[in-house]
């Protein structure tokens, strides 16, 4: 089994970071009622789908006693782990986002529970039809006694306001480095995984927010029998510091800053990942507020602005276009600052985080 699904989230007290759904939650599992309709909206690992099923486990667990969190060892526990459960019903809206499909989840909700509180989880539920959408509506509006459907999505703008507006709403956040690196060095330790430190904290930023996609990649490299380094991992994913790419742009020699793009590209893989580590190394930059360019921070806010532009506009494009990539940094290879631009006050409204 893969680190991913050995170590997902089974109790509230798992959960890293997402303190206001697994507060709220734990107090309804406590007062022994749930909401009709719940929407987990977040990005991709971040727990939404896990803690529909901890809700499910813990409603309907027969040995919790005075704590939120499900036992884990009584029947109905025991039952979700080996996905045979009568009261947790998980749906693919991917694939069984159809008319028919959620006609056919209806017809099942309006059956007794036998005295569960049975829990509907739609998966991607913004992958619903329209039509699907309009059947499923009726039920919300007059859900079944002691039936809940958890609607789980990474695009909460794509569900209609009839479906967000009977139901409540969660928002999962992208979990912090610092929960990140924690939860790795934890289970690196579970399973005597030979890792370094500064490897943890590169995993942490490499996923981007999502503990399944850590976890997957200390899998993945912890494969290799040796002891998981920044190294090793750079070769493995093909990351390469963007910093000589910056400088050669900043130069003024376009010539070299094609040649340097192309090696990098070549180590990255395509040229979107290039782009979007060139987008980090600039942020923290900013955030730190210095900059190891040697630029004014208006200077510095400038050249992030053109580079993020640029990420923009290739998302229409070929993922590995380089013409597109060769284009941009011959455009760019000059010293920024010849229009400077006010660097905003508040940093967190741009990037989303917290200002130094």
């Amino acid at each position: 089994m893969t680190l991913a699904l050995t170590y997902r989230p089974r109790r509230f007290s798992d959960l890293v970071d997402q303190p206001a759904p697994r507060a709220i939650l734990a107090r309804m599992v406590l007062e022994g009622e749930l909401p009709p309709t719940l929407i987990f909206a977040g990005v991709r690992g971040t727990g939404k789908t896990s803690v529909a099923r901890i809700l499910a486990r813990a409603i309907n667990c027969t040995g919790r006693g005075e704590s939120p969190d499900p036992c884990l060892a009584c029947t109905n526990c025991l039952a979700v782990e080996a996905e045979a459960s009568p009261f947790l019903v998980e749906v693919d809206s991917a694939s069984h986002g159809s008319v028919e499909a959620i006609r056919d989840l209806v017809s099942q909700a309006l059956y007794s529970g036998g005295g569960y509180w049975r829990v509907f989880v739609l998966d991607e539920v913004h992958s619903v039809s329209q039509a699907g959408f309009q059947a499923l509506l009726k039920t919300l509006e007059e859900p079944p006694p002691r039936t809940s459907f958890c609607l789980v999505t990474t695009e909460a703008d794509r569900i209609p306001e009839t479906i967000m507006a009977r139901a409540m709403f969660f928002r999962f956040q992208k979990i912090s480095l610092a929960g990140l690196t924690e939860r790795l060095s934890f289970v690196a330790g579970a399973e005597e995984i030979p890792v370094t430190g500064d490897a943890l904290a590169w995993i942490a930023r490499f996923a981007n927010g999502g503990m399944r996609d850590a976890l997957m990649t200390l899998d993945q490299v912890s494969r290799l029998g040796a002891e998981v380094t920044v190294p090793l991992l750079e070769q493995v994913f093909g990351y390469a510091d963007p910093t000589p790419l910056l400088e050669a742009m900043l130069s003024g020699n376009a010539a070299k800053a094609i040649l340097v793009s192309e090696e990098l590209v070549g180590r990255f893989g395509n040229v979107a990942s290039l782009i979007d580590r060139m987008v980090v190394v600039l942020r923290d930059d900013v955030v730190s507020g210095s900059s190891r360019f040697g630029l004014s921070m208006a200077e510095h806010m400038d050249l992030l602005r053109s580079v993020w532009e640029f990420r923009i506009r290739i998302r229409g494009l070929r993922v590995d276009d380089r013409a597109a990539l060769a284009g941009m940094v011959a455009q760019l290879a000059r010293r920024v600052g010849e229009v400077p631009v006010e660097a905003p006050a508040n940093l967190d409204a741009v990037f989303g985080v917290r200002s130094s």
